[in-house]
């Protein structure tokens, strides 16, 4: 259950969301399975791909936004606060720099329109945090990360991970492309 409005007395809008008790992906991952982050993974895809076909982009998606309730197997995408209806797509210079850096396409990073791209790219980093053990760009600060999402591109998954399947780097590379 949600609702928003305003309050008269504080003279602030509000939005009220569900509470949801569980896990997020983030911690999930140190301790599931190959198989199980797989299927946790595929879900979390399924649920953008049925946002994207209603109009929505997430624009921060990231493992803490990933989140598996307790009691059940199915996931929950969080943290709409920023997601984004196709057509109303801002820029940066319209809202301000929104999202999480370490996963911000770089449209995003720069400060361009975005789209659902913008999800697609956050998801491939996700799948090579699950995949590496380690961030995309490892770097301790923000502005770091944002600069090499905008200056580098990304190293091929086998560079890093030669063990996995050839289909999967061409996944990965076009997903962070």
């Amino acid at each position: 259950p949600e609702d928003f409005g305003y309050d008269e007395g504080l003279k602030r809008h509000f939005f009220v969301a569900e509470y949801v008790q569980g896990a997020s992906l983030d911690v999930v991952l140190h301790t599931a399975s190959e198989e199980e982050a797989a299927r946790l993974f595929a879900q979390a895809l399924r649920a953008l791909d049925y946002m994207h076909r209603q109009g929505v982009f997430h624009c921060d998606l990231k493992p803490a936004n990933v989140f598996l309730p307790a009691g059940t197997d199915a996931v929950k995408l969080l943290d709409l606060g920023v997601a984004r209806r196709d057509g109303a797509a801002r820029s940066v210079a319209d809202s301000g720099l929104v999202g999480t850096p370490f996963y911000m396409a770089p449209e995003q990073a720069r400060g361009a329109k975005v789209d659902r791209r913008c999800d697609v790219w956050a998801a491939g980093v996700v799948a090579w945090e699950a995949l590496v053990g380690e961030r995309l760009y490892d770097t301790e600060d923000e502005i770091g990360a944002l600069l090499k999402i905008v200056n580098e591109d990304p190293p091929r998954l086998r560079s890093v991970r030669a063990d996995l399947p050839e289909e999967l780097d061409e996944a990965m590379h076009w997903a962070l492309t």
